[in-house]
């Protein structure tokens, strides 16, 4: 099959054409496929980025400072620890150091700064959370068995060593401090002075071990002095 002149150039024309759209395709498809992948990248780095920013914000969630219901009720110092543990006393001290306390303050912190955490839920309701946790964590105090039972009968005895902690001018001292010797693993014992004396009626000392104040004698009578009007109480 012979071309003639003006048919060779129709072909030459199509294959330019052919050879002009291939390149138009190909250009195209470039550039979709690289806007594609920076598309996919930004998401990716936005994700990132947004996590990150929840996790490294700067918005700082300031834990409620609560209501402080009582003077000395172990779950109302766990549940609202911000606000009864609070103010610098000795008997705080004692009740905030519990390891009851501690424990549940313990898994509280550790949920706040879990980046997990922080990611699903955000810093706010995360709070929430970890309070309404916190909450959950204390309440079993109550159902913990407290009974004389678990004590010998008590001696006169205030050794000044050994001590925990301390509590003083306590309401329901008898009470408070059978329950917070019971419900502690390192108390082994625990004094309760009732005596006459305004500056230590009431007072109660926690003990990590038993110590025994030694028997002074009367220099004319020979008789044994008591030293304390301190009931002490040991562990069985």
């Amino acid at each position: 099959m012979k071309f003639n002149k003006k048919n060779e150039i129709i072909i030459i024309l199509i294959i330019i054409i052919i050879i002009i759209y291939l390149i138009y395709y190909l250009l195209n498809y470039y550039e979709y496929y690289e806007e594609s992948v920076n598309t996919k990248k930004n998401n990716n780095e936005n994700k990132t980025n947004s996590s990150e920013e929840i996790i490294n914000s700067e918005e700082v969630v300031q834990e409620p400072s609560g209501k402080c219901n009582t003077e000395n009720d172990i779950v109302d110092f766990c549940v609202n620890y911000n606000k009864c543990c609070s103010e610098n006393s000795t008997t705080k001290a004692c009740l905030c150091g519990h390891p009851f306390i501690q424990k549940c303050r313990s898994e509280f912190e550790t949920c706040l700064d879990n980046p997990e955490n922080i990611k699903l839920y955000g810093k706010k309701e995360l709070m929430d959370k970890c309070l309404e946790t916190n909450k959950q964590c204390c309440i079993p105090y109550n159902s913990i068995s407290i009974s004389n039972n678990n004590f010998k009968s008590p001696i006169k005895n205030n050794p000044k060593n050994n001590k925990i902690c301390v509590l003083e001018n306590t309401p329901n001292a008898e009470t408070k401090c059978l329950e917070l010797c019971t419900t502690r693993d390192d108390c082994i014992a625990y004094s309760l002075d009732k005596g006459e004396l305004v500056q230590t009626y009431n007072t109660c000392n926690l003990y990590n071990a038993v110590s025994i104040d030694k028997t002074q004698s009367n220099a004319y009578t020979g008789k044994s002095i008591k030293k304390t009007n301190a009931d002490y109480y040991i562990k069985k």
